[in-house]
């Protein structure tokens, strides 16, 4: 199979310019080197072993004029890849506040560091960028997660202290999920309706958010979004 461009982007980033070949078919080699892997065992995440911290050193580039606080969306994504219900309200409410919106399927990995590196308030939609997130985190920073799942992934918050970031902030602040059925009890392509007042009282209560306005979904634009949604498992929080 064909390397998507921000696994190309990740393994020229690692190997610090070095030449890079990447062998798609059967070889045969005359020596093969096979290192110790830095990731943990049962989940499959890298962690901050001084290897894995010093790799990305080389993409963090200027932070001059970059946004301070950030927000990592999920809602460009597919719907099949699970996420917010109304995430839209939640981008509006957070750019309002000075928060940046970042879609990081639009952008490439270095693009990426360079904003996750410099920014000093940092809240993600629950998803991969925030493993990204995890290999240039500062312990300086403040990181907030708004999960989509009732039981959070241990494992993030776990890789990002490992590479000497700041404990992650967030609880489950879910009203429902849409669970599609193929997937049985596994939430991970879920769709959640988030309970607004939670999330927004949680954001206060952390510092990420004073009193700005705050939207509220209501019931008939989240009922609109949740057209498209078939062959679900609902599950009330």
């Amino acid at each position: 199979m064909r390397l998507p461009a921000w696994a190309i982007d990740s393994l020229e980033i690692c190997t610090g310019g070095l030449p890079l070949t990447i062998i798609r078919r059967p070889t045969r080699v005359e020596n093969l080197i096979v290192p110790s892997q830095v990731v943990h065992r049962n989940s499959g995440m890298i962690y901050g072993h001084p290897v894995s911290r010093g790799m990305f050193c080389e993409a963090y580039g200027e932070s001059e004029d970059l946004p301070a606080r950030i927000y990592v969306s999920r809602s460009k994504l597919h719907l099949g890849l699970g996420g917010i219900v109304c995430e839209h309200v939640l981008e509006e409410n957070l750019s309002r506040a000075g928060y940046f919106i970042v879609y990081p399927e639009k952008m490439t990995v270095r693009e990426q560091v360079r904003l996750y590196r410099a920014a000093k308030s940092l809240i993600f939609a629950e998803g991969s960028s925030a493993h990204l997130y995890a290999m240039v985190a500062r312990p300086e920073q403040r990181v907030f997660c708004v999960w989509r799942r009732t039981s959070p992934a241990w494992v993030l918050e776990w890789q990002i202290k490992t590479f000497g970031g700041a404990a992650m902030l967030g609880r489950p602040a879910i009203s429902r999920l849409y669970i599609p059925n193929r997937d049985g009890a596994d939430q991970v392509h879920a769709r959640a309706v988030l309970d607004f007042d939670a999330l927004r009282e949680q954001l206060r209560s952390a510092g990420f958010l004073s009193s700005s306005e705050w939207a509220i979904p209501n019931q008939e634009l989240i009922e609109v979004e949740l057209q498209s949604i078939t062959d679900v498992r609902i599950v009330e929080s």
